[in-house]
């Protein structure tokens, strides 16, 4: 959606659509402040982004985070690419 300010500078508002989560994410309050976190784990999907953005690969993110998956990590990315943050 665009919209304009007060000095006519064009902005972009990023629209999320409510989409089902992958089934190895999940949300729940009582749970690290309701962040999005591997189900079953406290390793949250912004802590997986931030390991993949530092350059690490998936044996490293794995090794730190034993609990967490192959499939778990292709998971916290594909919610990731359905959810931009501006």
């Amino acid at each position: 959606m665009l919209r304009r300010g007060k000095n006519a500078r064009a902005f972009i508002v990023p629209v999320v659509k409510h989409r089902e989560q992958p089934p190895r994410i999940e949300t729940n309050p009582a749970i690290m402040a309701g962040k999005p976190v591997i189900r079953g784990s406290r390793v949250t999907v912004e802590q997986v982004l931030r390991e993949c953005a530092r350059g690490a690969n998936a044996a490293e993110i794995a090794d730190q985070y034993p609990r967490l998956t192959p499939e778990a990590m292709v998971a916290a990315l594909a919610l990731a690419a359905e959810v931009r943050v501006a």
